[in-house]
């Protein structure tokens, strides 16, 4: 059985926007949301195309098609269809991120690497 995850937090586009401005100090949190939405525009332009994404010390966003299945309408569970196969999107976190994510001690890229170098 999986454990359920406590989510305690959510992150909007907002969330981005608002930490790029501190990161690119000068930048007004609506020029930041601009580029934030640019960026995730292009994404998702890129992803359409079915092109695999990789983001060096973040991750890769991969493609894979799954599998028909029989699948059951839990109300009529004596009638089976099949469920089509199809293409869905992976997201492959980099070993730099899970790293981050498993140390929330050190929030940073820079904490992080300058561990790596020691």
């Amino acid at each position: 059985m999986k454990k359920e995850l406590k989510r305690t937090k959510r992150a909007t586009r907002r969330t981005i926007a608002n930490r790029v401005s501190k990161i690119l100090e000068g930048t007004s949190p609506t020029v930041a949301i601009e580029f934030v939405d640019a960026v995730i525009q292009a994404v998702t332009e890129i992803l359409a195309e079915r092109t695999t994404l990789e983001l060096r010390q973040f991750g890769v966003f991969d493609f894979y098609k799954t599998k028909e299945r029989p699948g059951r309408n839990p109300m009529h569970p004596e009638k089976v269809i099949m469920i089509p196969s199809r293409t869905v999107v992976k997201f492959i976190p980099s070993e730099l991120l899970k790293r981050i994510i498993h140390n929330p001690k050190k929030k940073t890229l820079h904490e992080i690497l300058g561990e790596r170098e020691e």
